[in-house]
């Protein structure tokens, strides 16, 4: 299982990046800056071609404020070009939009606008970490083709924001045993959001009396994808 940790990252510029200088900024649909990225998950994943060598390291954040998710390379073992930018999950699937609907493959460059660098890796790595995540499927006998798992993802949201909200949990249990006379800076989500992460049990607020685990993961996918 891929190491957890959790950190926060504050989002101040839009630079590119190289491999040897990070940026902890952040690109949001509304063009707002966002702060507290929370960085719940680092893990590894291999290049897209066989012929690249070293791993890639990167890590998912969450913004709990917007809830949503993020995405961001952090080191490549090899050389290259790249930003460390935080991706916003809504930005990739922007551009992924058309072939997720026409379920037609594409190749790693459409990813691109999802990044404010120019970066000349950012694509090819960050679909190097999508298709890791399971979210990305390669084409067999061609290479460089992707398919976008839309199976795969509902379950990944329901996965990951247990992870983010433990992450949050977590953070906040060690600020009350570092400071326990200051107050904590940021709540973790409410109870009645960490609910709907149990998904074999129905919801027993008043309102949603009787929603089936069925509904309840679709409430919880439309919450944080849009």
């Amino acid at each position: 299982m891929p190491g957890i940790t959790s950190s926060k990252n504050s989002s101040i510029a839009d630079d590119s990046t190289t491999a040897d200088a990070a940026t902890d900024s952040v690109s949001t649909t509304s063009n707002d800056q966002v702060s507290d990225v929370v960085a719940y998950k680092t893990a590894q994943a291999s290049k897209l071609s066989a012929r690249s060598t070293g791993a890639l390291t990167y890590q998912l954040g969450f913004v709990e404020v917007v809830e949503q998710f993020f995405v961001r390379i952090q080191s490549n073992e090899t050389g290259g070009y790249f930003s460390k930018e935080w991706v916003p999950l809504e930005a990739v699937l922007r551009c992924l939009a058309v072939s997720i609907e026409s379920k037609e493959a594409f190749s790693a460059a459409v990813l691109k606008s999802s990044f404010v660098s120019k970066s000349q890796n950012n694509a090819g790595f960050l679909a190097a970490v999508l298709k890791a995540e399971g979210l990305l499927v390669g084409v067999v006998d061609k290479s460089n083709l992707l398919t976008f798992d839309s199976e795969s993802y509902k379950t990944w949201l329901i996965d990951n924001l247990a992870l983010a909200i433990q992450s949050l949990s977590d953070e906040d249990a060690g600020d009350h045993e570092l400071s326990p006379e200051q107050p904590v800076k940021r709540k973790t989500l409410s109870k009645a959001k960490a609910k709907k992460v149990t998904v074999k049990k129905t919801v027993d607020t008043d309102d949603d009396a009787g929603m089936t685990s069925t509904e309840d993961d679709d409430a919880i996918i439309d919450r944080v994808s849009h």
